[in-house]
């Protein structure tokens, strides 16, 4: 049993069998950095569903994937951002005298965010700044940072304070979101736009933004994961919830006490990591589990479309026995 001495907490149990995992040979570095989609090694080498073909140099380390160009951003210590192209090519730099907590750039639009929660919007072309407003200090943030997204006429910037700001291509604020308001870890870790509706997430709660109109959810989220336009948000009670791109519940299913690490699919599966040592897989229609023993989870821990990393050891999904 889990549980030693007077503790109180419980903790989840499989109902059923359970099986050990064997691992892959694969035996990678310690994880330094990761962020929502993308990991990088001691060695610099960096993970994105695949290896990119590039390593970062000493010193330099990754700071987001843009999902929207297949790039991906870095920092170095003195603050130079630059952005690289996922075959390793460089295509902006610009130095900054403070932290920054991520970059993306498209086309000729570069935004930043700052440690101090300050948006700034630049034309790398004519090199003006479009945009540079500070909003309110966030006092602790959630590690999953999501960054920009940018729509045909606006970008949806989220805020460490979570709110999402709305502003034209050429710096003009057109509108401010407050997604929720806790006062802390109230950051945005989830942007992205499913089937047309924009859908944003906090650790508190989720809204779906779409023909003028808006639905929301309030459960405590961990993670937000997409298959086929559907989302799937895993709670801190043990709850995985599936939803259309509108937020309405299309299914639920609950793992009493579970506490999910991490979440992901392949598509076809969904797999979900749970703090106290097992991998529990589900089919996307929630109909049916499989459930792995595997020893307990530390903070390092990186999945992607394609394989788990943790303990320095790579599990690749389609070497895991499925429902």
């Amino acid at each position: 049993s889990h549980i030693f001495g007077c503790s109180t907490r419980n903790y989840y149990q499989p109902n059923g069998d359970t099986s050990y995992l064997s691992f892959d040979d694969k035996d990678v570095e310690d994880i330094v950095t990761k962020n929502i989609y993308i990991t990088q090694f001691k060695d610099g080498t960096i993970l994105r569903d695949e290896f990119l073909k590039f390593k970062l140099t000493d010193g330099e380390r990754v700071l987001n994937y843009i999902k929207q160009t297949d790039s991906i951003a870095t920092i170095d210590k003195d603050f130079v951002v630059r952005i690289y192209s996922s075959d390793g090519k460089k295509l902006y730099q610009k130095k900054f005298n403070e932290p920054i907590v991520n970059a993306s750039l498209k086309d000729n639009l570069f935004i930043i965010l700052t440690a101090q929660n300050r948006v700034k919007l630049f034309n790398i072309v004519s090199n003006e700044t479009l945009f540079d407003q500070k909003f309110n200090k966030a006092y602790s943030i959630n590690a999953k940072i999501a960054i920009p997204f940018f729509a045909n006429k606006l970008i949806a910037i989220p805020t460490l304070d979570g709110q999402l700001v709305f502003i034209t291509l050429g710096g003009k604020m057109v509108k401010n979101n407050p997604i929720s308001n806790k006062p802390s870890f109230n950051n945005i870790i989830f942007l992205d736009v499913i089937d047309g509706d924009l859908v944003a997430a906090t650790p508190s709660r989720a809204i779906s933004i779409y023909d003028g109109d808006s639905s929301k959810i309030d459960e405590k989220i961990r993670d937000v994961v997409i298959v086929k336009n559907n989302l799937y948000f895993f709670t801190n009670d043990g709850k995985i919830i599936q939803t259309d791109s509108k937020l309405n519940k299309i299914r639920e299913k609950k793992y009493k006490f579970a506490i999910f690490s991490k979440s992901e699919s392949d598509g076809e599966f969904i797999y979900s990591v749970e703090k106290t040592g097992y991998l529990i897989v589900n089919k996307i229609d929630l109909s049916k589990d499989v459930i792995f023993d595997i020893s307990s989870i530390d903070k390092d821990l990186f999945m992607n479309k394609k394989c788990i990393v943790y303990d320095n050891n790579l599990i690749k999904f389609d070497s895991i026995p499925k429902p």
